[in-house]
């Protein structure tokens, strides 16, 4: 390896890291083209979605590049924070990258919204990627039945029955819709109330 002066040789990247920067600077290079072009026959709705698709690759390389080289990160709800603490035996959102959904049955669009990924998630093949599901029923019956209508994986799904009231809504400062966030490995969350089409650009990248 060549360098000059004193300074010291660069560290090999590692192919996977290469991959991705390669990867990212393919998707400006057609954000760049795609601006270009002669975007006036083409809907305004979708242009904007493919934008909005490829920023989100370059806002999740960036922070997952950023937890790397700082480890002290902030506790938040937003892209580049670190996850709040889930005091639940159960549930864990570091080691593996995690979709965290919430929803609850009284909450039509949530619950939707939850039905739809959890039931096609399964059919995205990711190892390092885990379906953390958390309801707010407060009935417990409630939860369970829903489960058997939606036909969803009980071993992704976890109900809270203190519902609104509890901790973890608090602390994620949920609303009507609720919504979910994906998280890497070390607990820093990288987009939050992210699309399947999304999700799938993001699986991508990591």
């Amino acid at each position: 390896m060549l360098c000059s002066g004193n300074a010291l040789p660069l560290p090999p990247l590692s192919k996977k890291l290469a991959n991705t920067i390669h990867r990212i600077a393919f998707v400006l290079l057609k954000i760049k083209g795609f601006v270009h072009a002669r975007i006036e026959y083409l809907p305004k709705f979708i242009f904007m979605k493919y934008v909005k698709r490829m920023l989100l690759i370059v806002v999740v390389f960036m922070i997952m590049a950023n937890t790397k080289r700082n480890a002290k990160i902030s506790e938040g709800i937003t892209p580049g924070s670190r996850v709040p603490e889930i005091h639940h035996p159960h549930l864990s959102l570091t080691g593996k990258y995690t979709l965290l959904q919430f929803w609850a049955t009284y909450d039509a669009t949530s619950r939707a919204n939850n039905a739809l990924i959890t039931n096609r998630l399964s059919q995205i093949a990711h190892k390092n990627v885990q379906m953390i599901s958390v309801s707010f029923d407060e009935k417990v019956s409630v939860f369970e039945e829903t489960l058997k209508v939606d036909k969803l994986d009980l071993s992704t799904q976890f109900n809270i029955p203190q519902g609104r009231k509890s901790e973890i809504f608090k602390n994620f400062r949920l609303s009507d819709g609720f919504g979910n966030m994906l998280i890497d490995p070390h607990g820093v969350i990288l987009a939050v109330n992210i699309s399947l089409d999304e999700l799938r650009e993001a699986l991508n990248v990591i």
